[in-house]
This record gives structure tokens, sequence and C-alpha cells, in this order.
């Protein structure tokens, strides 16, 4: 359970805990509110044992002395994993960009998190200004406020951020860092259109403005920048900021990181991310990191998602596609179960993929108080609040779809429907 919704059950009265706290002994609780997807398929277990027992064949690698000093002197992180994705990468862009996909400009981390963490505490210092979407990403809010970072919201549409109010927002906060998800963002589910992409690396050329562009949540790395969804987007959307700086006539964005990882969509049991930008930029980064690269257990776990990808009997494009398919088949169903009586007076529109649907409430219903509601029935999400740093968008909630099959997304949205009948019966009377 995340944190913040420790915070909120520890905060109910003793007979309420007890009873959330019930079904979470019980395994029966359902939370809308995970920051990632389920894995999508059972396959991805397989595949691990798989991969745990093709690394036991392979006599003392996992305790190669030697093996050890070569991951100790190239703090990068494993090379064969770093040589995979750079490959990969190049495959994915077509291969544009090659001077900026070798191994040197890809660093692994511990996970997603630890990625954000470690940008964060070396590019800014506390009551740096960082300018972020509207709504953002409630995972990444957090790390921001905990690092002391002065946030500011930059007002969006379904195309990206508006280009007037970042102008606006850089000449008067003077910020340090920019914070972008603009692949299905989180929360919004946007893609944001080609015109705009270009449009922004540019402007934060002009002022020397550095971007990080998370794609852990929602993309699933490679396969949708090769046109895999089930629902048509306009231009080339696809394609990363990361990658148009390195296409782009005149190199706009210099001053780009790209985050990445499997753990949020396709191998949650395999918490490993990895940050890619130029190498002045990896070798700053290396400094300030708190990751042991000597560290026995990140090796293997390196070593783990090397050892899967490269299996003989595993086609990386199948098995993503595969996951995207079952991704989409949640969001349709979630869709159409938002469709039905009790859920009267909501909206949310399709995002065409990502694993979060942002929904507005009937007006005047409290997201805080539907929460502690569903709470009591073992049902979570995320309030829209959590998704601002300032004044909220006080009626909508964040719904990760992505997190749970057919029986339980059925589970869990009747039990929101019917709080929300019941909310919306008592405004009545």
């Amino acid at each position: 359970m995340e944190a913040w919704l420790r915070e909120v059950v520890r905060k109910l009265p003793p007979e309420f805990r007890l009873e959330v706290n019930t079904f979470l002994d019980d395994g029966d609780f359902i939370s809308f509110a995970a920051s990632r997807g389920d894995g999508g398929t059972t396959s991805w277990i397989e595949l691990e044992t798989k991969a745990r027992e093709s690394m036991l064949g392979q006599k003392g690698r996992g305790s190669s002395e030697q093996e050890a000093i070569e991951l100790e002197r190239i703090s990068r992180g494993y090379l064969p994993l770093r040589e995979w994705l750079s490959k990969t990468y190049a495959e994915a862009e077509g291969g544009q960009g090659e001077g900026r996909n070798d191994p040197d400009h890809l660093l692994l981390v511990e996970d997603a998190g630890e990625a954000l963490s470690l940008l964060f505490r070396t590019l800014m210092k506390p009551g740096d200004v960082v300018l972020v979407e509207t709504p953002a990403s409630p995972e990444a809010l957090a790390l921001l406020s905990y690092y002391g970072a002065t946030v500011v919201h930059v007002a969006c549409d379904g195309d990206g951020m508006l280009l007037k109010e970042l102008r606006k927002q850089i000449s008067v906060h003077k910020p340090v860092l920019l914070y972008v998800t603009p692949y299905y963002s989180n929360p919004s589910g946007f893609v944001w259109s080609l015109e705009r992409k270009v449009s922004l690396l540019e402007i934060c050329e002009r002022n020397e403005l550095c971007i990080i562009e998370d794609n852990t949540l929602g993309v699933i790395p490679f396969i949708s920048s090769q046109g895999v969804s089930d629902k048509k987007v306009k231009g080339t959307t696809t394609q990363s900021l990361y990658e148009l700086q390195q296409v782009h006539e005149g190199g706009i964005g210099r001053q780009i990181i790209g985050v990445g990882s499997f753990e949020g969509t396709t191998f949650p049991t395999l918490p490993l991310a990895w940050i890619r930008g130029e190498r002045q930029w990896i070798r700053s980064l290396l400094d300030e990191s708190l990751i042991d690269p000597a560290s026995q257990e990140f090796f293997d776990r390196q070593r783990l998602l090397h050892t899967l990808l490269e299996l003989p009997s595993f086609s990386w494009r199948e098995h993503a596609v595969k996951v995207q398919k079952e991704y989409a088949a949640r969001r349709r169903l979630t869709l159409e179960l938002m469709s039905e009586p009790a859920w009267e007076g909501t909206e949310a529109s399709d995002p065409g993929g990502g694993l979060f649907l942002w929904v507005h409430l009937p007006e005047g219903l409290c997201p805080e108080a539907l929460l502690r509601a569903t709470l009591l029935e073992g049902v979570a999400f995320v309030p829209g609040g959590r998704c601002y740093a300032g004044e909220p968008d006080s009626n909508a909630i964040r719904l990760t779809f992505a997190a749970h099959g057919e029986a339980r997304l059925r589970q869990g949205m009747a039990v929101i429907g019917e709080a929300i009948t019941a909310f919306t019966a008592r405004a009545a009377d």
C-alpha cells in the first residue's frame, strides 16, 4: 500500500481501520491507487523462473569475482543489459541518433523511484522551481515535495503543455527543471502532439531549461514508438522527446534526460530502471548515486533481467504486444462499467492506452470523502487533489485499471459505483 494511503487509513476511526485491515489481511483489498500495472499476463512469472534456471546453469556467473570487479568499474550498470537496451532503442527509433544510442548514455538504477530521486537531488536544491504538467504524477509530486522543490503547474490541453503558459511560467519563475510525462501522461492519459513537443523542446533550448522525460508509467518500452496501438494516434506523437532531440534539424533539446523501466508495465517483480542522457549528465549522476555498484543483489537483478530478455524462447516484441492488448481490454472494460447507472454523472475520456483513467465525478462529490467510504469496502483510488501541488481539480480521481484482471476490476468498480450512488442520493435529499 502506498505511503499516503497508509496515512489515510491511519487517520480513520479505530473500528474503520480494523475493517480496512481485515481486507488487507485476507488479500481482498482492491487498489486502483497503484502506480503500476500487474504485468498484464502471468507469463512473466514463467519467464522469470526460466531466467533464474538459466542463470543457475551458468556455472559461477553469479558469484564471479571478475564480474563483480567489472561491474564496479563500469558503475553505470551491467554492461550486457545496457548493450541490449541501446541496441533495442536504436532499432525502435529507426537507427536515428546512433551516436547517442550506446551503453555510455545509460545508467542503471534500483527502480523508477530511485531514478527520479537521483535526478531531483542532483539537478535541484531546496526552493528551486520545477515546472510540471496539470495535473501531474502524484508519485513525482511527492518526491519533489520531499526534496523541497517549489512546484509550479503549467496548463495543458489534450496536445500537451500550452506554449504561451509555458513561456510565461519560465519568465516569471526562472525554473531549473521541467518534469513531464508526454506519452499517456500520468494521470490524464494525454498523448502529446508532435508539434507541441517540438515547440516545447525549442522553448526549453532557448531558455537552457533541463527536461526530465519520465516514460516509466504508461509506455511499454520500445513498442509504442513502432505504432502498436488499439487506437490511432495522430501524427508521429509516439516519438519521445529524447528521440526528437536526436533527429530534429538543429539539435534542439540537448538538455534532456529520459527515464525508462519495465517495472511499471511488463515485469513488476523486477524493479530496475534506467536513466538516458548525454555522457556528461550520466557522469555527473554517477557521483551522486547512492547505489553500491558492486551490490550482489543489484548485480543479480540486472543479470536476471538481461537473461530473461535474451532467452531463446522469448520475443520481447511478442510479449509486449500481448501485455498491451491485455491492458487495452481492461481499459475498455473499465469504460464500459462506467456507463452503468451507478456511475451516472461521471466523465472519463478514452486515452487509447497507458495505465490510468482520469475520471471526473459528479459536481459536489468530494473525492477524499468517497475514498474513505470505499476503503471500508476494501477499495482504493487516487483522489485528484493529490495530482496537484496547489489548488486541486476537486472532483477528479485516478483509476489504475492496469493493476487488476477482469474479476477484480468488476468488483472494485461496483464498490466505487455504489458509493457514488449513495453520495449523490444523499445530496439530492
